[in-house]
């Protein structure tokens, strides 16, 4: 974050109008792609390789990017936005030497509704923006100077948009609708009409075109929505090929002499631009529920299990999925040396291809996977415990499946998984919780610059934690179930399913047997209902029952107080934290008793138990952080967040603390994540460019990296500056001594302890009931 700069890492996928879809604009000759999270552009290169021209764009504005492109010189990027009077702008994204910039340099105001495609006239200064349907307006820019030349009407719904070769007219292609626009000149009087003309459909004047390319100037070729291959010459339709492959065509890319052709079932063939006759074939993309860990050999890549192939076209039942390959949703070619292609499928997973030193061969690049959908929740593994990669995060999501995710590339002796994998290199492991495959894959109404609206998922993991040894991971779904998993077997199997609740699990949470405390195991779900578990071998026992709350939990989360008493405390969307303490622990049974109840007049999200104990943090929806001794009582409250949610009317949901528990990351309603100093409330950061709302947030054990999910299926992993990182690091060495030191010496805290404990702002000594801070 720099205090508020880059992204270290991004895994995500495209999102937001013709992005959603999975459509890339490249410049020729560039070996940039850019990925766009509705907020924020991301640029990297296409071998994964850091290069000084890699970075980020992040709006000033609340509007949410929908689109983009590259210009031909590859130095500037264009993006349009939703939502009400969106701007076009344009950004110069590298410097005359090659080194990322990202400076804003034209901003157009004119369409009053959300935007779905701009496209850069390649030897001109030509900029073209096409509006939505309710904004029903085209027009031409001249970028440079800042001027608007001529706009036209488009009232149907736009899908694809394409320049022809001697950059004279455009065509744009939709629902009913291909139309030709002639493009003005650059000495053309500005405010003028853009004139066009409707190809003649004939027989196709019913269909839906979703992908458009030229061929060359006269020859226009369309992918319909029901899979078929239209051409157009001379403005009007003359024929539509059939092919014998059963895979159906969803889009379309050109080079300089070939057709590239993206089908269903993951299929990529090539064809002579002349007459398109068949040419070749791009290599398949891992099939559909494929793991990354199986990934580590080139011929392991080969193998499938029984049933996947390329040809199926069978996908109405959900075991086939399984047995197939993603669709292709977005094609882009790059005329460079080698020829490369770069292809984005319905699993939201994106790779390079290029051309090898056969006529005929074609070879991965590289790769990136991503869930489906909404990213849940993230979790950090500790570093300390066997059974993950030094580094490893864990996140959920409504894709039914939970992925082990690590930036530390180096061998990990200790840790069975494999350090790399040919996939993905950061993307370790994929656990598939749920057995609905559908969920994987991305559905079919998703296609052109305008997503389909989506129905709910059922299905999904809501949230996650890790035991105190390491050894299980519990995920929590949307069908009331908890998933057990056992990390310490290489293959990360679900061990148990336990059908605990009727509704959503809301949380879960361990207690901490380390200091000697029963070891239990609880979650809490929508229907109001606490389950409480001894987590035993092989199964877990329920040994309790809490139904107190008159809403759906929203957090548990276990403390032990200095007497070594185990207290629960559940928070619910009732406006009530209710303390539970341990008064029964025996081999046959165990008791809570009621200790208190917190009725507060604003809604509360989240709660934390900081490292030290002692006290109970909780995030509440007037954008505030509280802390509360244990027997209830309101220690300190603190803003949680930055002017801006101030601003915006947002409040809290997810936070976390970082290991020193100096800084407090909280997710707020307006988009943003703050990064705030626990002892002054005061924010030290504020992330920026999420698009849709942050889902949850993870500081890495090591201090130096911010884990933000967002419900767009983004994750965002930010570097924080040196500056956070050192006195973070300060203070977490002083907790750990101050830890030790209370260990060895058998009491709460000494006095010499206490000196050395100068550097961080911490909540101690709950039956003096003081708070410790740093003053320095």
């Amino acid at each position: 974050m720099q205090l508020g700069a880059g992204p270290d890492w991004y895994r995500g996928t495209l999102q937001g109008a013709n992005v959603d879809a999975g459509i890339l604009h490249l410049v020729i000759h560039r070996i940039i792609r850019s990925r766009c999270s509705r907020a924020s552009v991301v640029l990297t290169s296409l071998d994964g390789a850091r290069t000084s021209g890699e970075g980020h764009l992040v709006g000033a504005a609340r509007h949410p990017f929908t689109c983009l492109a590259f210009s031909s010189c590859g130095r500037y990027i264009a993006t349009g936005e939703s939502g009400h009077q969106p701007h076009v702008r344009v950004w110069e994204v590298r410097d005359d030497v090659g080194n990322f910039t990202g400076q804003s340099i034209r901003s157009f105001p004119f369409h009053s509704n959300s935007i779905v495609a701009v496209r850069f006239v390649p030897g001109s200064n030509l900029l073209i923006s096409v509006g939505c349907q309710h904004d029903a307006t085209i027009c031409v820019w001249d970028w440079r100077s800042g001027s608007k030349l001529a706009t036209g009407k488009v009232t149907a719904v736009v899908n694809a948009i394409a320049i022809s070769p001697d950059n004279t007219m455009c065509v744009t292609v939709g629902s009913k609708h291909v139309k030709y626009w002639h493009l003005p000149a650059g000495d053309s009087p500005q405010g003028a009409g853009l004139q066009s003309r409707s190809a003649i459909l004939a027989d196709r004047r019913s269909s839906i075109f979703v992908d458009v390319v030229f061929l060359d100037a006269n020859r226009v070729l369309s992918v319909t929505e029901d899979g078929a291959l239209v051409e157009f010459l001379n403005k009007k339709y003359v024929k539509t090929y059939r092919f014998d492959d059963p895979n159906l065509p969803l889009c379309l890319a050109v080079t300089k002499d070939a057709v590239v052709l993206g089908c269903t079932n993951g299929v990529i063939r090539l064809y002579e631009k002349d007459d398109l006759k068949t040419r070749g074939r791009l290599p398949h993309p891992a099939f559909v529920g494929m793991d990354p860990a199986m990934a580590s050999t080139a011929e392991s890549l080969e193998v499938h299990p029984k049933g996947v192939r390329q040809g199926t076209r069978d996908t109405r039942n959900i075991e086939n999925l399984r047995s197939r390959y993603p669709d292709v949703r977005a094609l882009c070619a790059i005329s460079s040396i080698p020829e490369s292609f770069i292809a984005t499928y319905s699993d939201r997973s994106m790779f390079v291809f290029e051309k090898g030193d056969d006529m005929d061969q074609w070879r991965k690049l590289s790769s990136s996977l991503a869930h489906v959908g909404a990213v849940t929740a993230v979790k950090r593994y500790p570093s300390h415990l066997p059974y993950l990669p030094s580094g490893s995060f864990i996140t959920a999501g409504v894709d039914g499946t939970v992925r082990i995710w690590s930036m530390d590339r180096k061998k990990d002796k200790a840790c069975p998984m494999p350090s790399t994998n040919l996939l993905s290199p950061t993307l370790k492991k994929i656990i598939h919780v749920e057995g609905d495959f559908s969920s994987l894959v991305e559905p079919r109404g998703d296609v052109g610059f305008v997503p389909s609206e989506r129905v709910e998922s059922m299905t999904g993991i809501r949230c996650l934690t890790v035991s105190p040894d390491g050894k299980h991971l519990v995920a929590g779904s949307k069908s009331g179930n908890l998933h057990i998993i056992d990390l310490a077997d290489p293959e990360m199997n679900v061990v148990e399913v336990v059908s605990a609740h009727e509704l959503d699990v809301q949380c879960v949470e361990y207690s901490d047997n380390s200091r000697g405390a029963p070891y239990l195991f609880a979650s809490g779900g929508r229907d109001r209902i606490v389950h409480l578990f001894r987590p035993k071998e092989p199964n877990y026992e329920p040994c309790y029952v809490i139904d107190d709350h008159q809403s759906a939990l929203n957090a548990i989360r276990f403390a032990q107080n200095h007497n070594n008493d185990l207290y629960l405390f559940t928070c619910g969307s009732d406006k009530t934290i209710i303390i539970w303490r341990l008064v029964v622990f025996t081999q046959d049974a165990i008791q809570f008793d009621r200790e208190n109840l917190i009725s507060a007049q604003m809604g509360i999200n989240d709660l934390l138990v900081p490292a030290s104990g002692g006290t109970i943090l909780a995030s509440c929806q007037d954008r505030q952080l509280r802390s509360y001794s244990l027997s209830g009582k309101l220690l300190t409250t603190v803003k949680g967040t930055g002017g801006e949610a101030d601003l915006q009317q947002g409040f809290l949901g997810k936070f976390c603390l970082d290991p020193s528990c100096t800084y407090a990351a909280s997710v707020c309603s307006d988009r943003h994540v703050y990064v705030v100093e626990l002892r002054t409330g005061k924010c030290v950061a504020a992330v920026t460019g999420i698009g849709e709302s942050a889902t949850d947030v993870e500081f890495s054990e090591d201090c130096r990296r911010l884990y933000v999910t967002a419900s767009n299926g983004c994750i965002f992993v930010w570097r924080l500056s040196d500056t956070l990182v050192n006195r973070m690091q300060m203070a977490k060495a002083t907790l750990d001594t101050l830890n030790s030191s209370i260990a060895n010496r058998n009491t709460l805290y000494s006095q010499e302890a206490v000196s050395q404990f100068s550097f961080n702002a911490r909540f101690l000594l709950e039956p003096l009931r003081i708070v410790l801070y740093n003053v320095a």
